[in-house]
């Protein structure tokens, strides 16, 4: 954790880190971690509106419509087959809650009380460590970030994606998404390095 009144910045974990993490909890039988981590990638909310999930707004679902506590703003998120399967699977596996649960329930198992973010970013910063995964600033923000990066990375890196990007997270410019995304000067400066003429 940061020290109070600190500002730290979270890092999106590569996408091939991000799979090994899920697959890794799965084998582990961790599944209600398994299950945070793929709903945060999956919906890209912040954690204050994904730990709001409760299974009923997930399974059999084609979509999630969720007002942003920080914006205010809502948000309609599809769900993707694949996504909507593990979703199945972990519910299975976790023995079948009430669908009125939170998805992200508290340690004390009580359906209505959500999980705190200071206990989920405790447990990232450890796996961090444990599974050997390359961030450096791990917290319930990387899933965001990382699936914004993979959104970006598989779009073919465009203004196009960046757009799509912008309306998703809902941010007011296009630059606000670039620094979102972690794009730096460095990125930049490869793009006119790799010209030849």
């Amino acid at each position: 954790m940061s020290k109070k009144g600190s500002v730290t910045t979270a890092d999106y974990l590569p996408y091939a880190d991000y799979q090994k993490l899920v697959q890794t909890l799965i084998d582990e039988k961790k599944y209600w971690w398994a299950c945070y981590c793929i709903l945060s990638f999956c919906t890209g909310l912040r954690f204050s509106d994904v730990c709001k999930l409760r299974w009923s707004d997930v399974l059999d679902q084609r979509k999630i419509v969720i007002t942003a506590k920080k914006t205010n703003k809502t948000h309609v998120i599809p769900i993707g087959q694949n996504a909507s399967d593990h979703f199945t699977s972990l519910y299975k596996l976790m023995g079948k809650p009430s669908k009125r649960d939170l998805i992200l329930v508290g340690q004390k198992g009580e359906g209505s009380k959500p999980v705190s973010i200071q206990y989920i970013n405790r447990a990232l910063k450890k796996w961090a460590v444990k599974y050997d995964l390359d961030i450096d600033n791990f917290s319930t923000h990387t899933f965001r970030k990382t699936f914004g990066r993979y959104v970006y990375d598989k779009g073919g890196r465009d203004e196009k994606t960046l757009m799509y990007l912008n309306r998703i997270f809902k941010h007011t410019s296009l630059d606000t998404t670039m620094i979102y995304l972690g794009i730096r000067d460095e990125e930049i400066s490869n793009i006119f390095d790799s010209i030849k003429i």
